[in-house]
């Protein structure tokens, strides 16, 4: 079956996985609680499960339904995959958000230490609008500064979550269906190795 189920680029027959397509239609629902926040449904989720938090930071307690069980495992999924559109920072945890747009990880990998900053904002200069390039250059390893002075700011506009595997930023089954398999192929081959 684990050959059927590749790509056929890949030497497979290009068989879905059942349980992953699953697993990315369920991303594609926490997109849709992500971008309509005010919709009835992510409204009652909302007040029932994370009331005081962001569905981001969800965890799964005693006592949920079915629904939320599976929504959680989407969840996961989509934490693979989402990443931080920067605005105006003031929305976007430095040290554990993903908001550096490159392949791998799209979080900061500079070691925190003792750096008081928490929020991207804190990295902006508040005269100019623009990112303070001696603080970014002071704070961080070069490959994390690097990858945040080319970050365009939107000064007036609030941060947003955005799909990391798709150009336009747009969440597709179809790309979460493609990480989810690159996943369980990585996951299959740590064990393996």
């Amino acid at each position: 079956w684990k050959k059927l189920i590749l790509p056929k680029a890949q030497g497979g027959l290009g068989f879905r996985d059942m349980h992953g397509f699953n697993l990315a239609m369920l991303s594609r629902q926490v997109w849709r609680l992500i971008q309509s926040p005010d919709s009835l449904c992510a409204r009652i989720l909302k007040a029932r499960y994370f009331p005081t938090g962001s569905l981001l930071d969800a965890r799964p307690v005693d006592g949920i339904s079915y629904s939320w069980r599976s929504l959680l495992h989407g969840l996961d999924l989509f934490r693979e995959g989402h990443i931080w559109r920067i605005g105006d920072g003031t929305g976007v945890r430095i040290w554990s958000d993903p908001w550096l747009p490159r392949p791998g990880s799209r979080s900061v990998i500079t070691p925190r230490g003792q750096c008081l900053l928490e929020w991207v904002s804190d990295l902006i200069d508040p005269v100019t609008g623009n990112w303070d390039e001696h603080l970014v250059r002071d704070t961080f390893w070069s490959e994390d500064a690097k990858q945040i002075m080319q970050i365009p700011l939107r000064e007036g506009v609030q941060d947003f979550i955005a799909w990391h595997y798709d150009t336009r930023g747009l969440h597709s089954v179809k790309s979460a269906y493609k990480l989810q398999a690159q996943l369980e192929r990585t996951r299959e081959n740590g064990d393996v190795g």
